[in-house]
């Protein structure tokens, strides 16, 4: 797994607590308007959900050969509203436990091909808690960004493993270069170039290299634009090549 630049146990308790703080100031009938359909209490019930999830995956030690546990598994019932973010704070705490518990190579079951582990369950669940905060934060009318050097790891891991398997080899018309424009952010932890999507995921060099579209901006941005989420950034040369590229995913 790509070696991290930042501690994502620490970003996972700090963007947790404050996704959560941020939530009940905000109110729960409060709209989400980037996630069609939701309000603030539905943001607060998936990520509860996604912890849950995830802390009996690392604790339960679940690979690849033990995944029929999940076979049965379901979510928590979802608390009444003067118990939602309670509850959803214990999951929290406990799942940053269990994580922090957990020896970063023990191997386990993923959704994705590549090999999973602890260290990859801490990255995956820094991200989502990260890109989430953001989601409240925006709701409560609050300004907040995300750190650059966990944003343009956030773009790492979304060409390495959320358009893997998404569109069966789609093709997207053009090679993409994406350009982090933070001070600090050199080729090879800010800079990206598409070079195909397959039915593995992404093709793609970490380097600067000109294609046929680039889209640039602060990684924050680059970020929330792959997340389908408001999002200054520029596109140069074919729009049509970025837009296609940033719809392969299927991902809200």
């Amino acid at each position: 797994m790509t070696e991290l630049r930042y501690d994502p146990l620490a970003q996972f308790r700090e963007n947790g607590e404050a996704l959560l703080a941020t939530a009940e100031r905000a109110g729960l009938d409060t709209p989400v308007p980037w996630c069609p359909g939701w309000a603030v209490r539905d943001l607060v019930c998936h990520v509860g959900e996604v912890w849950h999830f995830w802390t009996q995956v690392v604790d339960h030690r679940i690979t690849p050969e033990t995944a029929e546990q999940l076979e049965d598994y379901t979510d928590p019932a979802q608390p009444p509203d003067h118990e939602l973010l309670p509850w959803a704070r214990a999951e929290h705490r406990r799942a940053w436990q269990v994580f922090g518990w957990g020896d970063p190579d023990q191997p386990l079951w993923t959704w994705v091909r590549a090999p999973g582990s602890v260290a990859w369950v801490r990255r995956r669940m820094a991200q989502e808690t990260a890109v989430h905060r953001w989601d409240a934060e925006g709701a409560a009318g609050t300004g907040w960004r995300i750190d650059p050097l966990v944003a343009a790891d956030g773009i790492d891991e979304y060409l390495q493993h959320m358009m893997a398997g998404t569109d069966k080899g789609a093709d997207v018309g053009g090679t993409v270069h994406l350009h982090c424009t933070d001070e600090g952010l050199a080729a090879g932890s800010g800079e990206w170039i598409v070079h195909e999507i397959t039915d593995g995921g992404a093709r793609f060099d970490r380097a600067h290299t000109k294609g046929d579209c680039a889209v640039r901006g602060p990684a924050h941005d680059l970020l929330l634009w792959l997340w389908r989420r408001p999002a200054m950034v520029e596109v140069i040369g074919d729009a049509g090549v970025a837009d296609r590229f940033v719809h392969v995913a299927g991902l809200a």
